[in-house]
């Protein structure tokens, strides 16, 4: 669930820089959130833990289109 501030506490599973992003996987509650930051991020290694803030104008949900 939702920590202080509505941040989500997790770990990161994996980062993989693409240029001119850093594109992250972090496993939060069983689910697995992946966040693209600006730049390189190499403090972002796997099993560091972070707490996510995400703004609901920020997400964009995919339903799942199996019957």
């Amino acid at each position: 669930g939702q920590g202080a501030h509505g941040r989500l506490p997790g770990r990161v599973e994996r980062g993989v820089f693409l240029g001119s992003i850093t594109r992250v996987t972090v496993g939060v509650d069983g689910q697995r959130v992946t966040v693209e930051l600006k730049g390189r991020r190499d403090d972002l290694a796997p099993g560091v833990e972070v707490a996510l803030r995400l703004p609901a104008d920020a997400l964009l949900r995919l339903d799942d289109a199996s019957p």
